[in-house]
This record gives structure tokens, C-alpha cells and sequence, in this order.
């Protein structure tokens, strides 16, 4: 895939008073190649082997210092993996390794003012890690259990100066990269007369991270609870449907992204009023959704 593009802008700005136009151009290619082996009915090993693609862009109304564009990033993955099933295939497990390479990686840079933000490219990372999936279908008619659990190192592998003019060794995490990732659901289904229901109850863990390439400041470490309730009736013609959901069910206040340096991240959330909103994003606070539905 070919892809180009211009930008133009007018006005006064540091390095042309009048109008700048930038121009870049990509080329994308991605290619995948799987293959499977069921040795028996209850195992199977599988492999993949792919190439990701992420176009590069411009850096618009932003400071002579800024790089006027970013580069693509490219991205390939190797995985190996294997899928079992257990006490009549009412259990599965599966747990996948990867490897992988990135080439020109993008990251979000501050400018040195703390006014803007740009995109840069760190020259190249990796990633490894693995995950792992459970599907349970339990002895107790409509009660289902699933869990996933990714364990992702993601490190720079060359050296990288930021906007701070710092130097960021390879080996280094990369923003906004937790480690240790955790989703856990248990479900319930089941029948009054012709009124269905379903209830299900899911914790989800999102591990510690930094919020830019020089690891100014940590987010994420925080779990989170969602709690849904449904009921329908598909015999009727306009089949009705009531959900109710209830999401941050204990309301958990969490830093969960933020785009500055320390010296302008509150210490706590509870100080995330003293600065500019559009530095932080904390989780959203509980909110209750009730819907109603009619199909004709």
C-alpha cells in the first residue's frame, strides 16, 4: 500500500512567514503466514508469523524544533502457541508467546515549554511476552467463567533523545506499556418461562506504566469492576431487551494516562484539579446505564 500526502500552512509561524508546505509518502506491505497442528481432538499447536504497518503523519502548527513529520513504523511478529481442552471441552486454555521487532516505533513527545505535543520515532524496540485465555463452562448450568492475563516487556533496543534533550538508553520500558494485564468475567444465564436473563460480574487489572519515554511519571497500577444485568424475551414480535450496566462499580480514582513531565503531573489525583485537564486522563468515575430496546 502506497500512501502519501500534503500539508499546507498559512500565517505567521518560526520558520516561514507565509505559507509551508510539507510533504511525505509511505509504503506498507503486510504479509502473514499461519499454520496449525491438532496432534489430538483436546490439543492443538499453532504459529503465526506477520508484518503490522502504522503510516507516518505530520507534526502540524508546531515549533521550528519540531520535526515537521514522523516517520511509519513497522512491526514484526512471531507467536507460537497452544490451545487445550479439558473435562469434555468444557474447559479450554490457550497460551501464546510472542516476539516482537519494531522499527521506528511512535511515541508522544511534550515540547520543552510543556505548551505542546508532537509525534516522534524512537529508531527501533521490542516486545515480548506472553497470554494466556480460560473459558470454563462450569458444572453449574449457565454459569461460564472466562479470565485473559498478558504478561508484555517492551523495551527500546537503540538509544533516543527526547524533546528534554535526554537520552534514553535501549533497554528502556516504552510509555504506556504496562507489563501485567488482567480481565476476569464470570457470567450468569438463565430462564424464567420465556424471560431470559443475564448477569455478568467483570474485574479488569491494568498494571503500572510510565506516561512518556523518559518516564516522567508512573500511571495505571489500579483494577477496576464492571457489573452488567440483562433481560429479554425473543417470543415476543418486538422483542424487548433491558440492560442495566454499572461501570467503576467502587468508583476507583486512578491516574490512567498523562501527557507532561512530572513537574506538572499532580502527585495524586486528588491534586488533579490544580492543573490543566488536558495534561491527565484518570478513569472514568462509576456511571449507571440503563437501556431499553424494541426490535420490530
Amino acid at each position: 500500500v502506497d500512501v502519501s500526502g500534503t500539508t499546507t500552512t498559512n500565517g505567521a509561524n518560526p520558520t516561514n512567514n507565509g505559507t509551508r508546505e510539507i510533504s511525505s509518502a509511505s509504503k506498507g506491505f503486510s504479509p502473514k503466514v499461519s499454520a496449525a497442528w491438532h496432534i489430538s481432538e483436546d490439543l492443538m499447536m499453532y504459529g503465526t508469523i506477520s508484518r503490522g504497518f502504522q503510516y507516518g503523519g505530520f507534526n502540524t502548527g508546531t515549533l521550528s524544533s519540531v520535526p515537521p513529520t514522523f516517520k511509519s513504523s513497522t512491526l514484526w511478529n512471531y507467536e507460537m502457541g497452544v490451545r487445550t481442552d479439558w473435562l469434555d471441552r468444557t474447559l479450554r486454555f490457550d497460551v501464546t508467546g510472542f516476539y516482537d521487532v519494531w522499527k521506528n516505533p511512535q511515541v508522544r513527545q511534550v515540547t520543552q515549554d510543556k505548551i505542546g505535543a508532537y509525534t516522534d520515532n524512537v529508531s527501533a524496540a521490542r516486545s515480548v511476552g506472553a497470554e494466556t485465555t480460560l473459558n470454563y463452562a462450569t458444572p453449574i448450568t449457565g454459569l461460564t467463567l472466562e479470565s485473559a492475563v498478558a504478561y508484555i516487556v517492551a523495551t527500546t533496543t537503540e538509544s533516543f533523545d527526547d524533546a528534554s534533550g535526554k537520552t534514553v538508553t535501549p533497554g528502556t520500558l516504552l510509555p504506556s506499556s504496562p507489563k501485567l494485564q488482567a480481565t476476569t468475567t464470570i457470567a450468569y444465564a438463565h430462564e424464567f418461562s420465556a424471560w431470559r436473563t443475564q448477569t455478568s460480574l467483570t474485574h479488569s487489572y491494568q498494571g503500572h506504566a510510565w506516561n512518556d519515554i523518559v518516564h516522567s511519571y508512573e500511571v495505571g497500577g489500579y483494577s477496576t469492576l464492571n457489573l452488567s444485568f440483562g433481560v429479554s424475551r425473543s417470543d415476543l414480535e418486538y422483542t424487548p431487551n433491558l440492560t442495566l450496566q454499572i461501570n467503576n462499580l467502587t468508583n476507583v480514582n486512578a491516574l490512567s494516562s498523562a501527557l507532561g513531565g512530572s513537574d506538572i503531573i499532580p502527585v495524586s489525583p486528588e491534586l488533579a484539579h490544580q492543573v490543566s485537564p488536558r495534561l491527565y486522563v484518570l478513569t472514568q468515575p462509576r456511571n449507571i446505564r440503563l437501556n431499553l430496546s424494541l426490535k420490530f
